[in-house]
């Protein structure tokens, strides 16, 4: 637990490091708006394809604020019974009012869950599950909005989650807080 709780401070400490630089805008077109490097997010999901909650980096692969980008974090969670480590990872596609950072965000993500139970039951998701460690793979799609404004800011993210965890599915929600830069 020490180990992780440092691990995500220095994610945090890094990418806020780095969140002081600014994207500035190189030229507008009609219905893009082109910028110095691909716009970069850090973020902090309750929720979503980090189970219970994690700390994600996102980022365009192009140098434009919409568009297709990809996302990569790593969440911890604990209870009386059980405690694991999320690492989420993901590709995104952002459409809508570029002008005003305001997107519907598509996504398709895969998390590898690291479980360590201790009463073969598992709380979140109601179900059995076999004591000691195990690893489980967790598919979720992201369909929601996203505010994220063009030359840097505060990032807000809200959605709904449909998932398939060991063959069974559900629908789950998420909301984030952070900043792009």
């Amino acid at each position: 637990m020490k180990r992780t709780a440092i691990l995500m401070a220095t994610i945090c400490f890094c990418l806020f490091t780095k969140a002081q630089d600014t994207v500035y805008l190189k030229k507008e077109a009609k219905k893009k708006i082109f910028t110095d490097r691909p716009p970069q997010a850090f973020f902090v999901e309750a929720g979503g394809a980090g189970v219970v909650l994690s700390a994600n980096y996102d980022r365009r692969f192009k140098k434009q604020t919409d568009g297709l980008g990809y996302r990569a974090g790593i969440g911890y969670s604990f209870n009386n019974s059980f405690k694991f480590v999320t690492l989420p990872l993901g590709i995104n596609y952002l459409a809508g009012n570029i002008r005003k950072g305001r997107f519907f965000e598509a996504g398709l993500n895969g998390t590898l869950i690291i479980v360590n139970n201790s009463t073969g039951y598992d709380d979140i998701f109601d179900t059995r599950t076999q004591e000691g460690s195990q690893t489980l793979f967790f598919t979720t799609l992201n369909l929601g909005y996203r505010s994220q404004p063009t030359t840097g800011g505060l990032n807000f993210r809200a959605g709904l989650m449909p998932y398939l965890l060991d063959g069974s599915t559900g629908v789950g929600a998420y909301i984030s807080l952070g900043l792009n830069f």
